[in-house]
């Protein structure tokens, strides 16, 4: 009776114990959907990373699967590979013994039908081929060896003497070259100091002082020495400054350049006329009048001949040129 009761009163208990769980169960379900569905609306991105990844880890299990099943099937191919292949080196070996057999057995069948009687008469036989067979190699190519080596000193004799035809040429055309190089620099010297003489007799036009232009005849003469115009005219300027000597000796230098430049005479008789030398001014006037007769017009209007105007032998000068000069 009390076992009864108390079996009643647990199972009481354990009822009443279920429900309340269950209650609460219901109660932490409903709670739990409710979060879920705020959690759900507070979502902003998508929860599809789990299933990526599932179905990432679902494909890696399927690839080592695959590679699992390839190891497995490589590896009985490789093992029948390799019996296969024993196979055939044992069929190989058995084929390969089987033939020298029969080599030898043919080869001991020509030794007695041909009657070598032993291994040694096989060895002078055949040393006696091999030695008639190198011998006739060996005097063939000796032959075309011999044939080879002319060819090569013909041909060695001949780019010798191309070799020299061309080394010959290559000098001329050098020479050729260095001469018109030569050439080339000279004439562009030339032309430099051509450029740079006009620059100077430019200059010299325009200045008006004298000492500058006997600087600037000075320069001309450095870059050109037998230049009988800058001399000429640079005794013209110390001339008219006095130097009387210095202007002969200048003339002279331009006469020594040129015999044929009459107006170097023309400078030397100025000279002459202003140191005393009336005889010497005369001749230098009358040279230079047969040279260049136009200079004739200039003998009334010459300073310098002022001295010698007045002599019978100047006079004489001027009549005989102006007459031809007013005849032309």
């Amino acid at each position: 009776m009390k076992l009864r009761t108390i079996l009643i009163t647990l199972s009481l208990s354990i009822a009443s114990v279920y429900t309340v769980a269950q209650e609460r169960a219901e109660e932490t379900q409903q709670a739990s959907e409710e979060q879920v569905d705020a959690q759900i609306d507070a979502l902003e991105e998508p929860l599809f990373k789990p299933f990526i990844e599932r179905y990432v880890l679902d494909e890696l299990r399927a690839i080592r699967i695959e590679q699992n099943q390839l190891r497995a099937e490589l590896a009985e191919r490789v093992a029948a590979a390799r019996v296969e292949a024993n196979d055939r080196s044992i069929q190989y070996t058995s084929e390969t013994m089987t033939i020298y057999f029969y080599f030898m057995a043919g080869a001991t069948a020509v030794m007695a039908l041909v009657g070598w009687n032993s291994l040694r008469d096989v060895r002078a036989q055949v040393e006696g081929l091999v030695n008639e067979r190198v011998d006739r190699i060996t005097n063939e190519y000796q032959a075309r060896l011999a044939d080879i080596e002319r060819d090569v000193k013909n041909r060695s004799e001949q780019l010798s003497g191309i070799t020299q035809d061309f080394e010959q040429r290559m000098e001329d055309v050098e020479r050729r070259l260095k001469k018109r190089s030569q050439q080339i620099i000279a004439a562009q010297e030339e032309i430099s100091k051509s450029n740079e003489l006009h620059a100077l007799w430019l200059r010299a036009g325009l200045e008006t002082g004298q000492q500058s232009r006997i600087e600037i005849y000075d320069q001309i003469l450095k870059i050109k020495p037998d230049d009988v115009e800058a001399i000429t005219y640079k005794a013209d300027l110390v001339l008219d400054q006095g130097e009387c000597e210095w202007a002969l000796n200048l003339s002279n230098m331009a006469i020594e350049y040129d015999e044929n430049y009459a107006y170097a005479y023309w400078q030397r008789a100025c000279a002459h006329a202003m140191l005393g030398n009336s005889a010497e001014a005369i001749k230098d006037i009358h040279k230079a009048l047969e040279i260049q007769p136009v200079l004739s017009k200039n003998l009334t209007t010459e300073e310098a001949f002022a001295s010698i105007r007045a002599l019978d032998s100047f006079a004489l000068v001027t009549e005989g040129f102006s007459t031809g000069d007013q005849d032309e």
